[in-house]
């Protein structure tokens, strides 16, 4: 929060959908905020001062020629920051096997002409917050669980012709296990599945705080003793379990580079989650505005 709060701008400019990260809601909330949308009303919390319709390519080039016109002071912050930020993000990503190195190499392998596809719960936000940014085809889904379909809906991707990378955890790939079995010998899919033992969302939920570490583990995180390794030879998928940041990196390129399924295993301890978050939160601590 104190990162967050260093930045206080006059006015908080969204072009088209909102980010999905629920801290964005919380934070804009608070500011005058402009959304700019070609349609529908990308404004789910109501808190906008002024909606815009309208074509979004137009609006930039207008808003660009007033903008070289005025000339207008740009603030300290804006100079680099990004850059900055950037460097922080790549060194909490590289710098250890971790749920952040999954999201990062896995978006950076997927081909141009491919598609990344997000499991739920964790996945999809270590995407959002560690993903390459660079934008190939993104895919999500929610099942009638939530993620239960994910490697089905992955493996008919790669049916319709593109090399697809699909990132999920555990409990997630245990409910759908069965569909490592549908790409075709021709089609592409890398399934990298995080094994942190459980649903290690719900440590970020207040029931984490309201039962003892006992209950947690066995009514919400659903530790699990699987073998990933005889799953995907049960299945015919070829299989890496990884070990560092280098393994990974040449899992990857060796899965892209081959047809049929690769499931690629990250096995992380129960804390890598939170381990991750505090990591990042260390190396923000000294970027100011």
């Amino acid at each position: 929060h104190p990162f967050i709060d260093s930045f206080d701008p006059d006015v908080v400019l969204q072009l088209g959908r909102p980010p999905i990260d629920s801290g964005w809601d919380a934070w804009s909330a608070k500011r005058k905020r402009i959304v700019v949308t070609p349609g529908p009303w990308y404004d789910p919390s109501s808190s906008a001062d002024l909606l815009v319709f309208g074509a979004l390519g137009e609006f930039v080039d207008r808003l660009d020629a007033r903008l070289a016109e005025n000339q207008p002071a740009r603030p300290a912050w804006c100079g680099g920051f990004s850059e900055r930020v950037a460097e922080v993000l790549s060194g909490v990503e590289r710098s250890a096997l971790s749920h952040a190195s999954a999201a990062r190499l896995l978006s950076e392998a997927v081909p141009h002409d491919g598609l990344l596809m997000a499991g739920n719960s964790l996945s999809v936000r270590n995407l959002d917050l560690f993903g390459a940014r660079r934008a190939p085809g993104v895919l999500h889904q929610r099942g009638l669980s939530g993620i239960d379909g994910l490697v089905a809906g992955a493996a008919g991707a790669a049916a319709a012709g593109y090399s697809v990378g699909l990132m999920l955890g555990d409990v997630s790939l245990l409910h759908d296990i069965k569909s490592l079995a549908l790409t075709p010998n021709s089609a592409t899919l890398v399934v990298v599945v995080v094994n942190d033992q459980g649903g290690r969302i719900f440590e970020r939920l207040p029931v984490a705080q309201d039962l003892g570490p006992e209950e947690f583990e066995e009514h919400f995180a659903t530790a699990h003793s699987a073998d990933f390794e005889k799953a995907a030879a049960a299945f015919g998928a070829n299989y890496v379990c990884t070990t560092d940041v280098e393994s990974l990196a040449r899992a990857l390129d060796e899965g892209f580079s081959q047809s049929g399924t690769t499931l690629i295993e990250v096995p992380l301890s129960k804390d890598a989650d939170s381990k991750t978050r505090a990591s990042l939160r260390g190396a923000l601590q000294g970027l100011r505005r």
